[in-house]
């Protein structure tokens, strides 16, 4: 009986589909592209502004913040086109 329900589990199992991990992009707002290093960083402080006066929990607004800051400081640190 155990050898026929091993059997029965094995062929439910394929080998075929096996799972991969999710690879990280790096992203970029296409509408900032084109865009000098302070105009980015002033797009982003906009958007910052808005998102905070969206009306989240405390909580998400903390998160929302250290994102956008985030981008900002990174955009401090690139090169500017």
């Amino acid at each position: 009986m155990l050898d026929s329900q091993k059997s029965m589990t094995e062929r439910k199992e394929s080998k075929k589909r096996e799972a991969e991990k999710a690879k990280a992009y790096s992203t970029i707002d296409p509408k900032i592209l084109g865009k000098t290093s302070d105009e980015r960083k002033e797009a982003l402080q906009e958007a910052l502004k808005r998102a905070q006066n969206e009306g989240y929990n405390h909580d998400y607004q903390k998160l929302i913040e250290i994102y956008f800051k985030s981008l900002i400081q990174d955009t401090q640190n690139s090169i500017a086109p």
